[in-house]
């Protein structure tokens, strides 16, 4: 039976698990639990199997965790989170449950499958659309009162079709008393245990992974994690993303606890040496501010930043100048050129104390580019005509643009040139 195939097989479905899942496999191990592919008889369908393994059968605690993991999936019904199909005991009485079957690569693959300064804005910005997704999954989540507390590129896969899940709410916690019996254990039980473990809990009340762990998570302040602490986690991956590298350094476990307290986090441009979107670097920063406060409030906050970085306006902010302003003057050195959203304006040279109108620019045209392209003093005034607003493009977002390696920089620098050339000809 492939992947890539639909099949049928019309017989009655049988009841019991050791009879209609076949288990496969095994294609992911862990301290509590293995992960094998599957195939549901019944549904004719391949699957993802998590079992815990034999030497866990009477960790109590470990076991609960492993219901709660499977309890909390299952209800979180959203496009961008993983179903969980069955919950239950095998042959051998051990915990098992399934879920979809994910096709794909988790994103820190995507990040390490090329050189980062190879990378090109495509590469970027897919992956800035995957944390939009992301961001989704999380907002949903806290909607039913779910904090993630373990966001990750490991932890987050996309498929082969960009499908984007968020995976392993393994160490999940509801807020309020929504949890009981064996499952509510997080301060008394933990207390007792200490494992010293990257993806659960590293000391007494500490869960999550330290190097993408928000300070309040550091230090193990239950009550104090809350939906911006998987905001900073939304962070730390970003970071990731523009840098190859961890946000929080340490040669142990520990060094990074203590780092994550201390929340020292270096800016990502500090760390490579090629250029990085600054509307980025400030989002991602943001979103790891140490105080939660100074932080998004929520995902869905960090997730209108996102896009608003995909689409350009927090990149290139709005002004509005009143008629008769004057918006740029020639022989000025040029920093920023022009979109015009809205109005008229237009440009003229002056010659033999003369103004000398050149064109009337409209709603799309722009103006002021050749000046930064050229690195020469600017050709030509413009001036609004009416109320005009307009966006405002800074000159390093053209080199970043035109330095990436890019094929087209050279020859728009190069036409940028001919141009001023033709205009000075034209009008010595």
């Amino acid at each position: 039976m492939t992947e890539d195939i639909v099949y049928i097989d019309p017989r009655r479905p049988e009841n019991k698990p050791e009879k209609r899942l076949i288990p496969g496999e095994k294609f992911q191990d862990g301290g509590m639990s293995v992960l094998l592919d599957a195939i549901d008889t019944n549904l004719m369908r391949r699957i993802a199997m998590k079992i815990v393994r034999d030497e866990k059968l009477k960790d109590e605690f470990e076991l609960s965790r492993m219901v709660v993991e499977a309890q909390i999936t299952a209800q979180l019904d959203h496009p961008n989170i993983i179903p969980v199909y069955e919950l239950g005991l095998d042959r051998k009485d051990r915990l098992f449950f399934t879920m979809k079957k994910i096709r794909g690569k988790a994103l820190y693959e995507l990040i390490n499958e090329k050189e980062l300064s190879e990378r090109t804005d495509r590469d970027l910005f897919r992956m800035v659309q995957i944390m939009i997704k992301v961001c989704d999954a999380v907002s949903y989540a806290h909607s039913k009162g779910v904090i993630h507390r373990d966001i990750k590129p490991d932890n987050i896969m996309v498929g082969s079709f960009g499908q984007v899940y968020l995976m392993d709410w393994g160490i999940a916690r509801i807020k309020g008393e929504k949890m009981s019996g064996i499952a509510k254990m997080d301060l008394p039980e933990i207390k007792k245990r200490r494992q010293f473990s990257m993806r659960t809990e590293i000391q007494g009340n500490i869960f999550g992974t330290p190097c993408y762990m928000s300070p309040e998570q550091a230090h193990g302040d239950l009550d104090s994690v809350d939906e911006r602490s998987d905001g900073f986690s939304i962070g730390a991956t970003l970071y990731e993303i523009l840098t190859g590298l961890r946000p929080i350094p340490g040669d142990s476990i520990r060094d990074m606890v203590i780092n994550a307290r201390i929340c020292d986090i270096q800016p990502p441009d500090e760390r490579v040496d090629f250029l990085l979107p600054l509307g980025l670097i400030r989002i991602t920063m943001k979103a790891m501010k140490k105080e939660p406060s100074d932080r998004y409030q929520s995902a869905e906050e960090l997730k209108n930043d996102l896009e608003n970085f995909l689409e350009g306006s927090e990149r290139f902010p709005g002004h509005t100048y009143r008629p008769g302003t004057l918006i740029v003057r020639e022989g000025d050195i040029g920093h920023e050129a022009y979109v015009i959203r809205s109005g008229k304006c237009r440009a003229f040279k002056t010659v033999n104390g003369k103004n000398i109108e050149l064109r009337i620019m409209g709603q799309g045209d722009v103006f002021g580019e050749t000046a930064i392209l050229t690195e020469k003093p600017r050709s030509a005034s413009v001036e609004a005509i009416d109320t005009v607003t307009v966006a405002v493009i800074k000159s390093h977002y053209f080199k970043e643009e035109l330095n990436t390696g890019s094929w087209l920089g050279p020859f728009i620098r190069a036409l940028a040139e001919r141009f001023r050339e033709a205009d000075q000809r034209l009008n010595p």
